[in-house]
């Protein structure tokens, strides 16, 4: 790793051993009971790596943030603790920095979902939310009960186009939500110094950038302090959508029932229900009457782009971003297919916002690294994890998997650690995939272990075995 502009690696540290550990414990104990780092550490080296695209156009660029490894293992410190108060006020629904929830819960409870509305034949979407650069655009000033002064409060109204009858409560709602209101007077002084002076610079610019808003990138409590946000984000929309006559999907079942079990029965109407990890945020929602979904989803849009600027955030409308998975079913679902997906083009204008913008209709959608389908079928996904596999099996096959000079052994290990990781990724949550697409899913990656196991028993022993059979014979 890089080192940060006081020049010292990782592993300089790591060879210090407890020697480095004992001075850093008495440092650390310094900083934080005074609540104030060394200005050394609030710099860093900020450095643009481009993406994809025009490399005129900076938003094609990633940046990537240098600073001193020190610092980030201070804020680590700082992290473990911010943990705690996240977990005690996280919501239930919220993936992603927690122990036991991580993406592929994400996606359990979207198929759920998805195989409850598939049974009950009723019609269903899934709103998929993405912000721009949400990290470094989130009003960080949330977090705390201070820290709003009128100058940065006519910045903001002024970039968001808040309307004038609304800045009163505006003002109100910034100055009372409090991210950190359950968190030591002491932990938040902690907190404010760490965000209090950051700056950057960039080789080749005379300037020292500091940014009043979002986190440093790549700092320790950037995920934890999003999420203490995100939780209020999620309530404010909750409550809007109830006050609108829908119905939170766990309040619809009674306490203690098992009607999952045996198939659970939507009540009528609309019913809503959501999972995050970070700041990707899912919103699913069933209605009993198909033809007014779209316009049920359209409400969800609407009040997540208007939740999310009251932080400073955007939602990015661009393609494979934010947009509406839908599928329809039941009575008149034929004309509701041949009115939204052939008669027009596929997506619904959000004219109600200060900048309209249109929501695409999809039937699938990549969700935190999974392809999700609109009738809850993991083909899709599958085809693409097949395609992975093949991806980095080709290049090594005759230059390292073809080599009799090299072991099975080795072979194995360099084949589970390239290939198969990507090959089975998630395959835990394939939960409605039929037995013909797993069996092809077999026989694709059956000509990869057959070459190595022939080098071991031989082609003619291969013939008549299945795919498990082999693997178990170089295993």
């Amino acid at each position: 790793k890089a080192p940060g502009p006081d020049q010292i690696v990782p592993s300089l540290l790591k060879a210090g051993g407890p020697i480095i550990a004992r001075h850093l414990a008495s440092l650390f104990a310094k900083v934080a009971l005074w609540s104030s780092e060394p200005l050394q550490w609030k710099t860093g080296i900020l450095v643009a790596l481009f993406k994809k695209g025009n490399h005129r156009d900076p938003s094609n660029y990633r940046s990537i943030y240098i600073s001193d490894h020190i610092a980030k293992i201070y804020h680590s410190c700082v992290r473990d603790h911010l943990g705690e108060l996240y977990e005690e006020n996280a919501l239930d629904t919220q993936m992603g920095g927690r122990k036991g929830k991580g993406t592929d819960m994400a996606h359990h409870i979207l198929q759920t979902f998805q195989a409850a509305t598939k049974q009950a034949n009723i019609s269903s979407a899934v709103f998929f939310l993405d912000l721009h650069s949400a990290f470094y655009a989130v009003l960080r000033q949330f977090l705390f009960d201070t820290g709003w002064n009128d100058d940065m409060l006519c910045k903001l109204l002024q970039r968001l186009g808040i309307h004038p009858d609304e800045v009163e409560s505006f003002k109100k709602r910034c100055r009372d939500e409090n991210a950190t209101r359950d968190m030591r007077p002491h932990g938040v002084s902690i907190l404010k110094d760490i965000f209090d002076g950051a700056n950057f610079q960039m080789r080749g610019v005379d300037k020292v950038g500091v940014p009043q808003r979002g986190t440093r990138p790549g700092d320790p409590v950037g995920d934890v302090c999003f999420n203490l946000l995100m939780c209020s984000m999620l309530k404010e929309y909750r409550s809007e959508m109830q006050a609108s006559n829908m119905q939170w999907l766990p309040n619809s079942i009674p306490e203690g029932s098992d009607e999952w079990k045996n198939g659970f029965v939507f009540p009528t109407g609309a019913t809503f229900y959501d999972v995050s990890f970070v700041d990707d945020v899912s919103v699913m929602v069933a209605h009993t009457h198909g033809h007014e979904l779209v316009p049920t989803a359209k409400t969800i849009a609407q009040c997540w782009c208007q939740t999310a600027a009251r932080r400073g955030l955007l939602v990015n409308f661009k393609p494979e971003k934010t947009e509406l998975m839908i599928t329809f079913r039941g009575k008149g679902c034929r004309l509701l297919k041949q009115q939204y997906f052939v008669s027009s083009p596929p997506e619904i204008a959000l004219s109600d916002l200060a900048v309209p913008h249109k929501l695409q209709l999809v039937h699938s959608y990549k969700h935190v690294g999974t392809q999700i389908q609109s009738d809850g079928r993991p083909r899709k996904d599958i085809q693409y994890r097949v395609a992975k596999a093949k991806q980095a099996w080709g290049p090594l096959q005759k230059p390292f998997f073809g080599k009799r000079e090299v072991s099975v052994e080795t072979k194995v290990q360099i084949f589970q650690s390239l290939v198969l990781s990507r090959f089975a990724f998630q395959v835990h949550t394939w939960t409605m995939a039929s037995n013909d697409t797993l069996e092809r899913r077999r026989n694709a990656i059956k000509p990869m272990v057959f070459s190595m196991a022939r080098q071991k028993v031989g082609a003619f022993a291969l013939e008549t075995l299945d795919v498990t059979t082999i693997c178990g014979l170089i295993c």
